[in-house]
């Protein structure tokens, strides 16, 4: 179902690109008001020793992965999101950590809590030289939203069935 409806959307994109001006290469869309099914919900969540695994393979992963995959577990926000934070958007005082708007999916500034485990562990300690640049890290230079960096984490000996 998910092919099905990923092929639809770049199928549409393609098409409304081809009827726009100066291209008009064709007249009408064929798919003008087919509508995209409905994504279905997940259901699945990680048990207990599936994330104790996780919790215990991040660690051999090393800088960056490992203290990113921690940050991602401990504040459930977006890869993307914690693989670029800054120490600067981290409040250790209200112990909260503030995302500028351009990072964020929906473009708004979002500021959320972090305390209790994400506390004890230092927030800041794991995030010590995450930088935005450009979706990359400034110090490896490895993009962490491609599938070559999700092989080499799995390459590295770890399971990528939790990534």
């Amino acid at each position: 179902m998910g092919e099905r409806r990923n092929t639809l959307a770049v199928g549409r994109t393609l098409f409304r690109w081809c009827v726009k001006p100066p291209r008009r290469y064709i007249k009408h869309s064929p798919l003008e008001g087919v509508e995209l099914p409905k994504p279905k919900k997940r259901k699945r969540i990680l048990s207990d020793d599936e994330i104790r695994t996780v919790w215990g393979s991040a660690d051999s992963l090393g800088y960056p992965f490992g203290p990113i995959c921690k940050l991602l577990m401990l504040t459930g926000q977006r890869r993307t999101e914690i693989a670029s934070l800054r120490r600067d958007w981290i409040n250790e005082k209200e112990q909260t950590i503030i995302l500028p708007d351009w990072l964020t999916k929906n473009k708004k500034e979002h500021t959320f809590p972090y305390n209790g485990m994400a506390r004890r562990r230092r927030v800041s300690a794991l995030a010590k030289n995450c930088c935005f640049t450009s979706t990359r890290f400034a110090d490896s230079g490895q993009n962490l939203n491609t599938p070559r960096t999700l092989r080499t984490i799995s390459r590295s000996g770890q399971s990528n069935r939790f990534l």
